[in-house]
């Protein structure tokens, strides 16, 4: 968030690992590397000091910005993403890499960062939902949708609701 490190993902040790880079350094740091999963989906905290990310088929994670004290959220989930007081994260229930590449039964969630359960936010009905992002205000949460075999952004609000249609065309619109 300061500008001053970037976080990415790189399979260069065997398995998908989260480091953490300076701007115009040369000396990664490994943030997550388990060699048995693969981690993804960094998402830096608003205050920068922490890093959310998921592991393949284990959930959400929550760890130190230069990988101290990493701990566990939720047992599922892929893609948070940060509200913008840094108190709470949404997730999808399923991760996706390709947005052909789903098993059409994605739901986001949220939960607290301090623990507990995750609660459901959208995605009970027919059309599988996808890859949350919190807005600034945080009022509201973008994902994307599969309806009739198209991907189309929409919108809810932080609090749950019915969801807005932001677009609606044939375009592959996702990863808002």
């Amino acid at each position: 968030p300061d500008g001053e490190s970037f976080t990415y993902v790189s399979i260069a040790r065997g398995t998908w690992d989260i480091y953490v880079q300076r701007v115009g350094g040369r000396n990664p740091i490994l943030v997550a590397g388990d060699t048995t999963i693969d981690e993804r989906g960094p998402a830096y905290s608003p205050d920068g000091r922490q890093i959310a990310f998921s592991v393949g088929g284990g959930g959400i994670f929550v760890v130190g910005a230069t990988g101290e004290s990493p701990r566990r959220l939720t047992t599922i989930g892929s893609n948070p993403s940060w509200s913008p007081d840094g108190q709470r994260l949404a997730f999808g229930t399923e991760e996706v890499i390709d947005p052909y590449g789903v098993h059409n039964s994605g739901r986001i969630m949220i939960v607290d960062v301090g623990g507990g359960e995750p609660i459901p936010l959208v995605g009970d009905g027919p059309s599988p939902v996808y890859q949350p992002s919190w807005s600034p205000s945080g009022a509201r949460i973008a994902f994307w949708v599969v309806r009739g075999g198209r991907r189309d952004i929409e919108t809810v609000a932080a609090t749950g609701g019915e969801p807005v249609l932001v677009t609606d065309d044939v375009a592959v619109d996702w990863a808002p």
